[in-house]
């Protein structure tokens, strides 16, 4: 875990072949989306 924290993640552009949802939180502070695709 401390190590997958701990390094930058794979960005790549979408595929749009596939579905890509949108992954959205919020709570009294903060509000955030990301875009996510499976490999």
């Amino acid at each position: 875990m401390k190590t997958r924290l701990s390094t930058a993640p794979v960005l790549m552009l979408p595929n749009h072949s596939i579905v890509f949802p949108i992954v959205c939180d919020a709570s009294d502070f903060a509000i955030g989306c990301s875009l996510v695709q499976f490999d």
